[in-house]
This record gives C-alpha cells, structure tokens and sequence, in this order.
C-alpha cells in the first residue's frame, strides 16, 4: 500500500483501506499472503491482531526504498535450527563454507546474466568482463578468510556494474555507469535500491517461515538490527530477480522520466513509479521455473524459501553440501 496518508481497517474478514474518510480499496482478508506499506500508511490495531492471527505478515519500507523490518506472528519452534546456526556462526571455518557459496551463487547468477544479453549484443566489454567474472568464481576456493572474500565478491561486483549499462537499450533515456547508494544518484540506481529492498523482505519472511534467526549470517556482518542472513541468502537471487525487473522496466519502456523525483542530493521512484515497480516485481516473483537441482517447476518465490529450507537440511546435518540457486 503506498497511497499516502491512507489507513487500513478491518471490517470482518476483509480489509478496508481509507484516505480523508474516502474508503480506496475493499478486499478480503483470504486473498492476502503479506502487506507491504510504504512510507506514511498506517493499520489499524484490530487488523494488525488478525493479521498475527492469520499469519499475513506485514512489511514496512521507506519511499525512498529503506527496508524497515516486518510484523510476523510468534517466532517459529524451530529451536534446534537456530542452535546449528548460530553454533555454525561461532566458528569461522564453517562459516567459510556458506559464505562462499553465497557469494559464488551470487557472481555465477551475474555472470549468466551477462551472457544472455550478450547473445544478442555480441559486444567486447560484456564478453570480457564475463571471462573476468569465471576468473574471480574461481578464486574463491582460495579464499581464506572472510576479508579476502569480501574482496573476491566486491571485484565480481565491480567487473558486473562496469558494464550493466550496456544491458540497457539505446532508446532508454537512462544512463548507467556505476553502483551508488545512499542515496541512489540516478533512475536506474533508484529503481535497483527499490527492487532489493522488495527482494530484502521476500527473503526475511522466507528465512523466518523456515526457523531461521534473520539477523545471524555467515556473509554479512551480523550488526545490530541487520537482517544478515536473509541478506546472505538474497546474493543469489539479486540478478536473477531485481536485476530482471530492471532491465525490464527500462528496456520496454515502461519506467520513464516522469517517475522519479530529485531531493536531499539522491534519485528516488515517486509514487507513480513504485507502483509499476509492485506489478512488475510481483509478476516476475510469481513467474515460474524449472529449478536447476530438483526439476521441478515452482515460482521464484517458492525458490527463496526452497533454498532456505535446503540451507536449514545442511546445518542440521540431515544433508550435505549447500548448493547456490544457478540459473543457466
């Protein structure tokens, strides 16, 4: 919901949203799987009590695309999940293992994802900095602290934005040349922050349906407040969805000059523009796939909690071997 100002109510088992007395939109509860509000949208206390009930989880972000957090109903029994993961997050070594392979699923994703496009553009600099990226993969078996992998996944990274630019169609008034945040300094910059907090709350709420404690990682520092590991699990998933949804909204022209607003020294999507982002993204995470282990075709949402649930088999010693989400 990012009509601002609005609020929502509960009338009996639907939902009722109300902007200056003038009822928006009226829907039934059933049809909901979780709420995104956006900005100043507020809920009423009786929703959010039959929300917790129903498990409809609730979550909250920023116009400016800042992943606040999420209201979810009691915290999962899974304590023995939560045991090997934080016991596996006080030593090192086998937090090595994780860690690298969410990074290796992570530049392996980008990697494809140049090589696609690439099929149709035959350009240089895409192919170069492809043979660039498989190099870097390799390295990270050699990788011997969480330093040095950091470094591995910020030269992929480094090597996939130089050329991201070139993804996009001459016709696009937009022009890319490098990864900035805080604040995002152009629309494409805008639209990519907007898309990974949208990708940010899918993967939180996957982690936490599975049992997972969200704020301990292997990857990612586990500061305070820092949702670390749904950002570990999300490395995989970023070209494959976020970075779709925006090299779709820009190519088809469906995202224009129009949609974004220039303040306090940043790029953000105005309202207008969220809500092309909401249909696309929500399109692209229902879209469904062949997955590259198992064989069967799920949504991509069902993938993120798929491979949360195979991270969670792996710490708990059911399986072995945790193995990135790959496209190909």
């Amino acid at each position: 919901m990012d009509q601002q100002g609005a609020s929502l109510h509960k009338k009996g088992e639907r939902v009722l949203v109300i902007k200056d007395e003038v009822k928006l939109t009226d829907m039934p509860l059933c049809n909901l799987d979780q709420v995104v509000l956006v900005g100043t949208v507020n809920v009423s206390s009786q929703l959010t009590k039959l929300f917790l009930e129903r498990g409809v989880e609730v979550h909250f972000i920023s116009t400016k695309g800042k992943y606040y957090g999420c209201l979810q109903p009691t915290l999962s029994k899974n304590s023995v999940l939560r045991i090997a993961q934080h016991s596996t997050y006080q030593h090192n070594s086998e937090r090595m293992i994780y860690a690298r392979e969410f990074v290796r699923g992570k530049l392996s994703n980008m990697r494809t994802l140049l090589l696609r496009y690439n099929r149709s553009l035959n350009d240089p600099a895409l192919e170069k900095a492809s043979s660039k990226m498989k190099n870097i993969v390799k390295k990270l078996e050699k990788a011997g602290n969480l330093n040095e992998l950091m470094g591995l996944e910020g030269a992929g990274s480094h090597e996939y934005f130089r050329v991201f630019g070139l993804l996009i169609k001459d016709k696009v008034p937009f022009d890319f040349n490098k990864r900035s945040r805080r604040p995002p300094e152009d629309p494409v910059n805008a639209l990519l922050s907007f898309c990974y907090s949208l990708l940010l709350k899918d993967v939180v709420a996957s982690v936490q349906v599975v049992g997972f404690d969200p704020f301990v990682g292997f990857f990612h520092r586990s500061d305070f407040g820092r949702p670390a590991l749904a950002l570990d699990i999300m490395e995989e998933f970023r070209p494959v969805i976020a970075d779709s949804v925006v090299l779709m909204v820009l190519n088809k022209g469906i995202i224009t000059e129009g949609d974004f607003d220039y303040m306090m020294g940043g790029c953000f999507l105005n309202e207008n523009g969220r809500k092309k982002i909401y249909r696309c993204y929500e399109e692209r995470r229902k879209e469904v796939i062949t997955h590259p282990i198992f064989g069967y075709r799920i949504p991509y949402l069902r993938n993120i909690e798929l491979q949360a649930r195979f991270l969670a088999k792996v710490l708990t010693k059911e399986i072995t071997d945790y193995k990135p989400f790959l496209i190909r």
